[in-house]
């Protein structure tokens, strides 16, 4: 499998402060359809950060253009980025999951495959953050949107992630699944091939007894395209 090169992250942060940026965002928000929940009482930004995470679901829709939600989840990825770090964790996952929970015609997948690479990137280095859980996010964008080719990272850099994480076996295991999937949903046979292969070779004698289905996808399919 051919590595992809990293293309360069666009930068999320703002010189903004976060109240005028919170008024920004509140007013484009119920300009394009958050619903009267959306709650910014609190005196706590993670408190309001939370609010906007979870009306995403009502502004996330196909009448805004890719780019303008993106630089719209990219002004809400730098207000994320404020919150103290002991407690970023669950707004960045919750986060991910709304990007990839939006239901959105196929061609904004790389704008959410984009947004999702960049919080990878960007995630302060000694907050406790499962990256993990967003790579895996970023790749069910991938398979779901049929654009993994629009992801920016190969099996080379997933790889140096996955130690740097102290990612577990299954973990590796699911990661790979997802890959799979996603490289076969754009009939890309020699990647998705590929992937299987990295994903036989996560499994011990102790542990073959487990590999039955994913050894009968690799036969399938070189079976099918070999």
């Amino acid at each position: 499998m051919k590595d992809i090169p990293t293309t360069c992250v666009a930068a999320v942060y703002s010189e903004i402060e976060p109240e005028p940026q919170l008024k920004d965002i509140e007013k484009f928000m119920r300009d394009h359809g958050a619903e009267p929940a959306l709650d910014f009482s609190s005196e706590d930004l993670e408190s309001k950060v939370e609010s906007i995470i979870c009306e995403l679901r009502n502004v996330l829709k196909d009448s805004l253009l890719e780019g303008e939600m993106e630089m719209f989840l990219n002004s809400v990825m730098s207000l994320i980025l404020v919150v103290p770090e002991d407690k970023i964790n669950r707004p960045i996952l919750n986060f991910s999951e709304a990007i990839v929970n939006a239901n959105l015609p196929e061609k904004y997948g790389p704008m959410k495959i984009r947004v999702l690479t960049n919080l990878i990137y960007v995630i302060p280095e000694h907050a406790n953050t499962d990256k993990y859980r967003i790579l895996i996010d970023l790749i069910k964008c991938a398979r779901n949107h049929r654009c993994i080719n629009a992801v920016s990272v190969g099996i080379s850099q997933v790889k140096m992630w996955v130690k740097e994480w102290k990612v577990s076996t299954e973990q590796v295991q699911e990661l790979y699944r997802n890959m799979h999937e996603a490289y076969a949903a754009i009939g890309d046979s020699t990647n998705a091939l590929q992937l299987l292969l990295e994903l036989l070779g996560t499994y011990t004698k102790e542990t073959a007894s487990k590999a039955r289905t994913d050894a009968f996808k690799y036969d399938y399919l070189q079976t099918k395209f070999l």
